[in-house]
């Protein structure tokens, strides 16, 4: 088809309509970027300290089993579980806080 004939030109009219809805997305794109796992860490530090607290208490724990220390065994994975209740309830403050914070979108 010949660039400036009558039917290209109806046809760019009614094709429009896509232009306007780029330049419009192209304007309002405040996309923000996902957060990176170190600025997580810096908003709720208590969140990976928990993390690695049950991790730590697992593994000794399971070690003692290994040995046969099962005293020690035992008093580890009732640490573990006390490790997770912290990290939960850190998670969750973490959350409370954050829904309070004022929201920054525009």
């Amino acid at each position: 088809m010949l660039a400036g004939t009558t039917k290209d030109q109806k046809t760019l009219d009614e094709l429009e309509w896509i232009q306007v809805v780029r330049t419009e997305l192209n304007e309002n794109a405040n996309i923000k970027q996902p957060k990176g796992a170190i600025q997580k860490f810096k908003e709720n530090p208590l969140v990976p300290i928990g993390a690695t607290a049950t991790v730590a208490a697992l593994s000794y724990g399971l070690y003692n089993t290994f040995i046969g220390n099962s005293q020690m065994a035992q008093y580890m994975m009732r640490s573990r579980v006390a490790a997770q209740a912290f990290t939960i309830i850190a998670m969750v403050g973490g959350l409370i806080v954050m829904g309070k914070k004022p929201s920054t979108d525009v």
